[in-house]
């Protein structure tokens, strides 16, 4: 965790007065930890060889193409392969060890430095950008009404600027400088009102780094290095291609017509923190595996750079958007929904003109897949990475949830007060709140149905357990089949306080 420090970031500015000091958290004594055993990564490697087959065969046919790939799991990486070659001339193979451009998830890193200086108190996510650029007072807002842009609005993509505006950034023999990202703001129209909608901006994050330096007093690119990269471990990952020694760097390439052939290296310079960082499959799996490390939410010392619950709030959706639209968190793109198979995903690709990368992680299954190569189709990438994690899940399927003592012994007497319905059960079971809401007679009235509809009910599989005082259950009747929804009080003697059956099928 940061911590402020003379030298390295601001002093946070007083509290106002009517601010008042918080209590001290408490916390209940921590749960004796699990032990964790090799079986699930067994399971995960006997995937290996439908893995290496899937990626072989979507890995672009140019012998100059190469991927790597790693699958992360417990905390380290757990497989990984090179396929195609580093460099087309000297045909040398692709490792964990070679260096390649990660484009825009580098915007990810800069998301953790500004949660860093957040968790510091040296400045806010609501804040107006202006605090820390007031250049961005010559940018046009597109209404009366419109609100400042926030940096919470930069890093969630709804800020509406555009996605580069005027900013030039592909010039490979010139780095950008500060006052050409600056000028760039200089009479540039919002394309919509801040916080309305998302749209991906590079302008917006390459901000995001000038407020990075401003607030810590450190250039932005030392910042990252010292304060996040080091600390996990990622010594290979560089700002520069020149800071890593050719034999080890993949040559990037881009598309010309059917063939492939070298492509020089944008220059970000001052616009580096939306896509300038250079990584390998061993950095980026150390990153993913801190990534998923703080999911679930534990007892555990908190050790890495950045608080857990920090990491969790950048999964989450942490900004603006429309309902059914896309959402982002902390710089993390909207992959944040639940998909039909995966549950749910956080994700981030990158691409440059000859490079492409891909995370992806499952926090709930404590499953990340790290993808780099040295052409510039993500698109492809996060087509290979989503076929990964559902091969690797066809050999680890998630296990039925573990019910909770509370859980447990509500669902024997709810299905044994299902088959003998009393008014006398109902009141030794149900809370008083849900009694006065549902009347012990309109309940007993309702068990007698679904008893008949549903004949007696002897299987009973956990489907959902959220928590330890709520889960959803798949029952097997002797007419059919159920979903029993159950939430009990938190405390002795745990009695119902939600109940309902909703019958699949009735013979």
């Amino acid at each position: 965790m940061l911590s402020a420090c003379a030298g390295c970031c601001p002093a946070p500015t007083a509290a106002p007065a009517l601010r008042r000091a918080l209590p001290p958290q408490r916390f209940r004594s921590p749960a004796a930890a699990e032990q964790k055993t090799g079986e699930r990564a067994l399971r995960i490697l006997s995937a290996a060889p439908e893995l290496k087959a899937f990626l072989a065969s979507r890995l672009s046919r140019p012998s100059s193409s190469g991927l790597a790939a790693a699958v992360v799991c417990g905390g380290e990486r757990i497989w990984s392969l090179g396929l195609g070659v580093r460099d087309a001339g000297t045909q040398e193979p692709i490792t964990p060890e070679t260096v390649f451009r990660i484009g825009s998830i580098t915007k990810t890193f800069t998301g953790m430095a500004l949660l860093q200086l957040r968790d510091a108190g040296a400045l806010d996510l609501d804040d107006p950008v202006a605090r820390w650029v007031p250049e961005i007072g010559r940018a046009i807002y597109p209404t009366a009404d419109s609100p400042r842009i926030s940096l919470r609005h930069l890093v969630t993509h709804s800020s509406g600027l555009p996605r580069v505006g005027r900013l030039e950034y592909t010039d490979p023999d010139r780095a950008v400088t500060e006052q050409q990202l600056l000028d760039s703001l200089a009479e540039l129209e919002l394309v919509f009102v801040p916080g309305t909608r998302t749209e991906y901006s590079n302008l917006a994050m390459a901000l995001a780094g000038l407020v990075v330096g401003r607030a810590s007093g450190m250039p932005y690119r030392d910042y990252v290095s010292e304060r996040i990269l080091r600390p996990l471990g990622m010594d290979a990952s560089v700002w520069d291609r020149e800071a890593t020694a050719p034999e080890r760097l993949a040559t990037g390439y881009r598309k010309q017509g059917d063939a492939l052939v070298p492509a020089g290296h944008w220059r970000l310079g001052a616009a580096e923190a939306m896509g300038g960082l250079y990584s390998t499959l061993a950095d980026m799996s150390r990153y993913a595996a801190f990534q998923l490390s703080a999911w679930p939410p534990s007892d555990r010392p908190d050790l890495g750079p950045l608080r857990r619950s920090s990491i969790r709030e950048s999964h989450l959706v942490a900004g603006f958007g429309q309902p059914g639209g896309e959402s982002f968190g902390v710089n993390w793109a909207p992959s944040l929904v639940r998909h039909p198979q995966l549950g749910l995903v956080v994700s981030h690709t990158g691409a440059t003109l000859q490079y492409s990368a891909a995370v992806w992680m499952l926090p709930e299954r404590d499953l990340g897949v790290v993808l780099l190569a040295n052409t510039g189709d993500y698109e492809a990438l996060s087509a290979m990475a989503a076929g990964m994690l559902a091969i690797i899940l066809s050999h680890d399927p998630e296990p039925a949830p573990r019910l909770s003592a509370p859980l447990a012994r509500a669902l024997e007497r709810s299905l044994a007060l299902l088959a003998e319905p009393s008014r006398e059960g109902i009141e030794a079971l149900f809370s008083s709140g849900f009694l006065e809401a549902i009347p012990a007679e309109q309940m007993l009235a309702f068990l007698a149905r679904t008893g008949e509809l549903l004949g007696r009910c002897d299987e009973a599989t956990a489907l959902r357990a959220p928590g330890e005082h709520s889960a959803v259950v798949r029952l097997g009747c002797a007419k059919g089949s159920a979903e029993l929804t159950l939430h009990v009080e938190p405390v002795a003697p745990f009695a119902i306080t939600g109940f309902a059956i909703r019958p699949l099928r009735a013979d």
